[in-house]
């Protein structure tokens, strides 16, 4: 004898009209075919289920690529941190140019002083006899410091000059240049100075004429050889 027993339409949602129609009219079916039902309805919730899953995954996905999941919207923007983002590169991009900025004078700069101590340079072998001879053996590019600081005296010739015939000088100079450029820049003004004060007190000398002699006055009826005025007075009576 088959075994029958009553559906339970809560336990099988959804059951097709055609499976309903198999059963006797008084609803009962057969227990094997009410446990294939509810595997069915155990399957078809657990597809459910899945594409529920799978469809968060995907939504998860366009998030992290900043995608929203409604019409392909853009994801909500921190709009504090573009700010800071935006500022932030702006202020790189300020700082390089400053940096651009700053070496571009610098190059100028010292483009600028070399052609000037050149040019002062030039003059020297119009002051001194031997200035070539002397500072032939000075290389500039070995001293920068210094010739930056001589180069401000308005006698630089002169300077590099006195400091290439005096090497204690010299090394003095070129050491605070490296260690102390204030005070490398006080000696270099010292030298100058001093130089000048030698060259004013020259031209002094050579603008001073001799001295004239004095005349000496013969003395009251001293004879020296030669006829006074009463000599001829007397010459020349009667």
């Amino acid at each position: 004898m088959t075994e029958e027993v009553a559906l339970d339409e809560s336990v099988v949602p959804e059951v097709a009209e055609e499976e309903i129609q198999e059963a006797p009219a008084e609803k009962m079916i057969s227990a094997s075919r009410v446990e294939e039902l509810i595997k069915k309805a155990k399957l078809k919730g657990r597809d459910s289920m899945q594409n529920e899953l799978e469809a968060l995954r995907a939504e998860n996905s366009q998030l992290k690529l900043g995608v929203g999941s409604m019409g392909g919207m853009s994801a909500p923007i921190d709009v504090d941190a573009l700010k800071k983002d935006l500022y932030q590169d702006f202020q790189n991009q300020l700082q390089k140019e400053q940096e651009t900025r700053a070496q571009e004078g610098m190059r100028q700069e010292a483009e600028q002083m070399a052609s000037e101590y050149h040019g002062k340079m030039k003059s020297g072998a119009d002051l001194f006899a031997d200035f070539d001879e002397i500072t032939a053996d000075f290389n500039p590019a070995a001293f920068p410091n210094l010739v930056y600081l001589a180069n401000q005296a308005d006698n630089t010739p002169a300077v590099i000059y006195e400091l290439m015939k005096n090497p204690s000088k010299l090394a003095m100079v070129s050491v605070l240049s490296e260690k102390d450029p204030k005070a490398a820049l006080s000696q270099i003004n010292k030298i100058s100075a001093s130089i000048k004060a030698n060259e004013q007190a020259k031209a002094q000398e050579r603008d001073v004429a001799p001295p004239i002699g004095r005349m000496q006055s013969s003395p009251t009826g001293q004879d020296n050889g030669q006829p006074s005025i009463a000599d001829f007075k007397r010459m020349f009576r009667g």
